[in-house]
């Protein structure tokens, strides 16, 4: 079968193959995912810079392997790519604030006094932490891939809910009772 068969399947199937980016970004905002907060120590600075993400995903048991990735050329890859060790947070639905306020472009700046600290800092009140190191970078278009082991984690709230975003909006579901 060749390409123009495929796509004469397609267009049977009622589905249209947009490839504008704005067309595939409402695609790919119907997939449902949970919200974290990277934290890396500030380079220069005293405390840390937090970034909202929402391509978190784990890759292995064995070693003990998570993904997400972000866009090559922010300013939070630049600092990101020469940390040692960080944080992943992943956050309760009572965390949409802090969420919005680490997703602006360059992440957020944190005090130490804001953070808790175990091996490395976390966000208190998340669902989980977990200490990481990069163990490889992928490049995949305008944006790296990063696969990090996992050093430790912790579970903090197993009784909250988790953050949600859907359709390029936060929810705040109550799934635990």
């Amino acid at each position: 079968m060749n390409d123009a068969e495929v796509l004469d399947v397609t267009r049977n199937c009622g589905i249209t193959l947009e490839r504008n980016s704005a067309a595939v970004r409402k695609m790919f905002a119907q997939f449902a995912t949970g919200i974290c907060v990277l934290l890396v120590e500030n380079e220069g600075l005293v405390g840390c810079k937090g970034l909202t993400i929402n391509s978190f995903s784990s890759v292995s048991l064995e070693p003990l392997l998570v993904a997400f990735s972000l866009k090559s050329k922010s300013n939070f890859f630049l600092n990101f790519k020469k940390a040692s060790v960080f944080s992943i947070n992943i956050l309760s639905s009572e965390q949409l604030g802090l969420a919005k306020e680490c997703s602006v472009p360059g992440g957020r700046n944190f005090s130490f006094m804001e953070l808790e600290k175990k091996n490395f800092f976390y966000i208190p009140n998340s669902l989980v932490s977990m200490d990481c190191y990069i163990k490889q970078m992928v490049e995949a278009g305008d944006h790296i891939i990063f696969i990090c082991e996992v050093l430790d984690m912790a579970y903090h709230e197993p009784s909250k809910n988790p953050l949600i975003f859907f359709d390029s909006q936060y929810y705040q579901h109550p799934y635990k009772e």
